[in-house]
């Protein structure tokens, strides 16, 4: 008996070896995000899609930014209403010099950001120390970057009527970019994250201009629901100014647009945060345009805390992940520079490097500007000024192939926690196996003769072996 007893608890014993770690701590896969977004694919569709989407920005901003608006003077000694006047003027100035300075930073391309004095590609080797803000590496902010220029259109439009056009064509534009670079790479991310399988660049391309109108109806449709709403509000608080003695009325109903503002809240705060979802659900499901949606929904306000955990988890893990990065491109870009610089001499070296970009203190960092190179040298510097770009715009591009890569992995996690369904699980699209049709089986009537008339095959058999 205790020889058996001990066989079954040696057997029933609990081995941590045959445990996956991705079962019981499911939120471990956003550390894959790393290894997911360093993938070429990913990078140039990153890159292409934050360079198309800044020059329409600036084509936009140029377009309707104006003479810089000028501050209106206070009369001396005003009181009472001249004084209320002034107030109003002085408002009204603040909310058009906002507008104009958001559009002036919406016209700067990502390798001038320097100019714009928010540079968060400083790396940590940056030998000018202003890499760090506050005590953290500056880099470590660009895992922000792309959620920031995502949502900057938004933010835009709610600066005043004077931004409104303008921000909503930026809006438009942004849209229509990352519906394809967004989706394409959240397609190929889908594919790795479930089954670490390979979809090409051109196939993910093929599958996002399929579904097109599906991943830019998805956010539009609440958009269009808030502007339905705010319209018919609008309707109402023209009625009240017109007709006298209505606002008892309308205080008694004001019920009604503290509903209209809980809908449309409501309606924005699932937009802002499931928009990446949306994405993630086409190009997980091969869904439409309502189900994505409903599906972005329902994972942010039914799991709003594993949302926000999970976000700030790839936020943070980020953070650390961009200050590698940032810091290795700069280490590439200086020790080119140093050994070519042996033989070449550092000044001539300076020269060639009078071109690559402002943002990220790269041009700076090579020491005071030299003269501008002329002749040959000129041509040179013109193509070194080239492949720092490329270079430059691949760090644009990890952030961005980092944030839709994160976005698929938490909206796989939030699938798994609401509607149990496995990670396994990704739309592939069948491919036909056999490209050339088979010829069709030969049929026999009854009396043993084959559809042409003639005598059947039959089928030879060896006769048994002696025993």
């Amino acid at each position: 008996m205790a020889s058996v007893t001990g066989t079954t608890m040696t057997d029933d014993r609990f081995d941590l070896r045959n445990v996956e770690l991705r079962e019981v701590i499911p939120w471990v896969h956003l550390f894959r995000g790393f290894r997911i977004a360093l993938d070429l694919k990913k990078l140039a569709l990153g890159a292409a899609g934050a360079v198309l989407m800044a020059f329409g920005w600036s084509f936009i901003a140029l377009w309707f930014i104006g003479e810089r608006p000028t501050a209106p003077e206070k009369p001396e000694g005003a009181t009472g209403d001249q004084l209320s006047h002034y107030e109003l003027e002085q408002l009204e100035y603040q909310e058009r010099l906002n507008s104009y300075n958001a559009l002036e930073e919406s016209r700067y391309m990502p390798w001038d950001q320097a100019e714009r004095g928010t540079d968060v590609y400083r790396s940590v080797l940056d030998p000018s120390g202003k890499g760090w803000r506050g005590g953290i590496p500056a880099s470590a902010f660009l895992t922000l970057e792309p959620i920031r220029r995502l949502l900057f259109p938004a933010g835009l439009t709610l600066r005043g009527p004077w931004a409104a056009i303008p921000g909503t064509l930026l809006m438009a534009w942004t849209l229509l970019v990352w519906s394809l670079f967004g989706g394409a790479i959240t397609r190929i991310s889908a594919v790795q994250v479930a089954r670490d399988g390979h979809v090409g660049l051109g196939e993910a391309l093929t599958f996002v201009i399929r579904r097109y109108l599906s991943y830019l109806g998805a956010p539009v449709f609440p958009f269009l629901g808030v502007v339905f709403i705010v319209i018919l509000c609008a309707i109402a608080g023209f009625i009240l100014s017109i007709i006298p003695g209505i606002d008892v009325l309308a205080g008694i109903i004001w019920f009604l647009p503290l509903a209209a503002g809980f809908v449309m809240t409501i309606m924005l705060f699932g937009l802002v945060l499931g928009w990446p979802l949306m994405f993630a659900a086409i190009s997980a499901e091969a869904t439409e345009s309502f189900d994505s949606l409903s599906r972005s929904y329902s994972y942010v306000l039914t799991r709003p805390w594993h949302y926000l955990f999970y976000s700030v988890l790839a936020i943070l893990y980020g953070a650390i992940v961009m200050v590698f990065v940032t810091a290795f491109s700069y280490a590439v870009l200086h020790m080119s520079q140093y050994s070519v610089a042996w033989g070449g001499g550092e000044t001539e070296l300076r020269q060639l490097y009078a071109y690559v970009p402002l943002a990220g203190g790269w041009r700076e960092s090579f020491g005071p500007e030299a003269d501008s190179p002329t002749g040959t040298t000129y041509v040179s510097a013109l193509f070194v000024g080239l492949w720092a770009h490329v270079f430059f715009l691949g760090i644009v591009g990890f952030a961005y192939s980092y944030f839709w890569s994160q976005s698929t992995i938490i909206y796989f996690l939030l699938r798994r926690d609401v509607d149990e369904t496995e990670f396994e699980e990704v739309f592939i699209e069948e491919e036909d196996d056999e490209p050339f049709p088979t010829a069709p089986p030969t049929l026999t009537d009854p009396s043993g003769k084959d559809d042409k008339g003639g005598d059947p095959s039959l089928p030879i058999v060896d006769p048994p072996q002696g025993s």
